[in-house]
């Protein structure tokens, strides 16, 4: 069984370039509105297709 936990943030306007996240495997994400202390949104992605 294997675990590992990716945080990415961003702050203010849209930032200057697009994030890329690549994975092969199975994962959650989770939209959190620091400012309100608040999950916006959670979800999974079970099955990539390439």
């Amino acid at each position: 069984d294997h675990h590992g936990v990716t945080v990415l943030t961003e702050a203010g306007d849209f930032p200057s370039s697009p994030i890329e996240f690549h994975v092969n495997h199975p994962f959650v994400f989770v939209l959190y509105d620091p400012a309100k202390n608040a999950t916006l949104f959670v979800g999974r992605v079970v099955e990539l297709i390439w």
